[in-house]
């Protein structure tokens, strides 16, 4: 076969039994039949019945006021280019050439793309760190206070909430601090959009304060891979300006699949998310007390470690407990044909939705407590690893646009980054585009190699540099 890539997805879809990670549809289960079946029916392009995405006034503006009102936005936009692409219009529609935004040090790396992009500066605050997991929380609201009191220059400030473990900020609290200086507040939000379709998960932040929130569609909900929304909660953002910066970053030719599909996807959490959410959280809960009694496994609960919400559908299972790493348990599982969305230092992250059934849920608790049955416990005290301080020395569009040369990475120490380097998933910088490059950062680097997960932005070893 001439078709390297559909082979192997093909082959793919063989072997996997069950998906515990994004999109949230798990393979179509989430859809129903007729609707599963007619992808290519619908793939069709800009008419006057299908309406424009950029330009909508027909079905496509429908769908789009349909969901800024499901989830009590002024005004909602589809992206067919992920929240990648979302994040990046938001910074765009508020900042200027040359701006100063606030960010989290564990914001997605889009974030960094938008800011090499405007030539933006980039004032990082670190997350505090759970020792116990050994993962960031989401940022406090000292935090942020003593950011905007150290950067009183700032246009923007941009909070990761929830993170990829399912911990959540204030944001009600954040909004509050950051309007009282006069500043926008934006909200990534990709692993949150079935918020607003539930009571017993966290608020959302669209209804919390936020002046722009970007959603991923594809992660919790049922829609296909690269859909997100971008919600504008307040006037304090003008929404012609999203509209142009929309332009920039989302394809002339935007997927009719994508956007059909996010339509449906937020019909059906609509009328049926309050019930299967709740139930999905009850029967999770359960799993994992039952499990905590048998084993030594953890699992990252809201009320631990000052966090002050948790998704309680995000499953992080933590393993410090054995010999093993996480990595290593989430390959026996893989043996199985059980996909998790990922492993880190020490914990497996499963994203569950109302499409896994009771079945494959029950499953994978079962295959976990067999597996950890049979594994030595660990002899020595466990020692975290936290990813290192920000450094930046450089202007990142400087030194994105230097010149550079590549050199083995433990050489490195002392010099400035050429561009971000993450950890994916989930893709949050270890190491930004001119940034100095610390021994910390090289000793981050090789455990997180050492142990399996993939880095971004190394090359056999080898690292980009400035030229000095």
């Amino acid at each position: 076969m001439a078709a390297p890539l559909y082979k192997a997805m093909r082959a793919f879809v063989k072997k996997e039994k069950m998906s515990f990670h994004m999109p949230g549809h798990k393979r179509g289960a989430g859809m129903k039949i007729k609707d599963r079946c007619g992808a290519f029916l619908i793939d069709t392009t800009e008419l006057s019945p299908t309406d424009n995405l950029h330009y909508p006034i027909g079905c496509i503006a429908r769908a789009q006021e349909a969901a800024a009102k499901a989830v009590g936005a002024k005004e909602t936009f589809f992206s067919v280019n992920g929240s990648s692409a979302a994040m990046e219009t938001a910074i765009f529609s508020v900042c200027r050439r040359g701006d100063t935004i606030i960010a989290d040090r564990n914001a997605h790396s889009c974030v960094m793309s938008a800011a090499i992009l405007l030539e933006l500066n980039v004032a990082f605050y670190q997350n505090a760190y759970r020792q116990d997991f050994g993962i960031p929380v989401a940022a406090s609201c000292i935090d942020i206070i003593d950011a905007m009191d150290k950067n009183p220059q700032a246009k923007v400030v941009v909070v990761t909430s929830p993170n990829y473990y399912g911990l959540c900020a204030d944001i009600k609290s954040i909004s509050k601090e950051v309007h009282s200086r006069g500043l926008i507040l934006i909200v990534d939000e990709a692993h949150g959009a079935h918020f607003p379709y539930c009571s017993y998960l966290p608020d959302s932040a669209v209804t919390s304060g936020a002046d722009l929130v970007v959603q991923s569609a594809h992660k919790t909900l049922f829609a296909p891979t690269q859909s997100a929304f971008l919600h504008r909660c307040s006037d304090r953002v003008d929404g012609n300006r999203i509209r142009e910066s929309m332009r920039l970053f989302l394809s002339s030719s935007p997927s009719y699949i994508l956007m059909a599909y996010t339509d449906l996807a937020r019909d059906w959490a609509e009328q049926h998310g309050e019930k299967a959410y709740k139930s999905l959280i009850s029967m999770l809960e359960k799993e994992q007390s039952r499990l905590e009694q048998k084993t030594a496994v953890q699992f990252l609960k809201g009320e631990q470690g000052g966090c002050f919400a948790k998704d309680q559908t995000r499953v992080v299972a933590n393993f410090s407990a054995y010999q093993e790493s996480a990595k290593e348990i989430e390959s026996k599982l893989q043996n199985f044909g059980i996909y998790a969305e990922m492993a880190d230092m020490e914990n497996i992250v499963f994203i569950v939705t109302p499409a896994n059934t009771k079945r494959e849920i029950h499953c994978l608790f079962r295959k976990l407590c067999n597996l950890v049955k049979c594994l030595p416990k660990r002899m020595q005290e466990k020692i975290s690893i936290s990813p290192p301080r920000y450094q930046g020395i450089c202007h990142p569009s400087i030194a994105f646009h230097a010149g550079f040369e590549s050199i083995p990475m433990t050489d490195a120490i002392g010099r400035i980054s050429h561009r971000t380097i993450c950890v994916y998933p989930p893709s949050t910088p270890v190491v930004a585009a001119g940034e100095e490059i610390c021994e910390e950062t090289v000793f981050y680097i090789e455990k997180a190699q050492a142990l399996g997960l993939f880095v971004m932005g190394i090359e056999e070893g080898y690292i980009r540099v400035l030229i000095d």
